[in-house]
């Protein structure tokens, strides 16, 4: 889920009240995005559930 790490490191970056909340965490999302595409753990897992008949 790419865009989960902006998500919440926008949020992260509200919480914690610091200077520009928004732009702070776009840059710390695609900080984060930037790692996983090297270290091939991603900061989120999507599981999909399928019922068959």
């Amino acid at each position: 889920m790419w865009f989960d790490s902006f998500y919440v490191s926008i949020l992260s970056s509200r919480y914690k009240k610091t200077f520009a909340p928004f732009i702070n965490g776009i840059l710390i999302g695609f900080l984060s995005n930037g790692i996983d595409l090297f270290n091939k753990e991603p900061s989120s897992i999507t599981f999909v559930l399928e019922k068959r008949f």
